[in-house]
């Protein structure tokens, strides 16, 4: 994607990640840091000419 300066990324997460189950709580808010990781994204590939 890199090179060729365009490119997806398809996230897939399941409904743990806004609802949390009992005795899920680390599974939830890894799923949760994959929702919120690409509102971060743009800013970053922007910094390394990539976006």
């Amino acid at each position: 994607m890199t090179a060729r300066r365009w490119g997806r990324v398809v996230n897939i997460c399941s409904v743990n990640a806004r609802a949390g189950r009992p005795g899920l709580a680390a599974y939830s808010t890894a799923k949760a840091g994959l929702i919120g990781s690409p509102d971060r994204w743009p800013g970053n590939l922007a910094r390394s000419e990539s976006a």
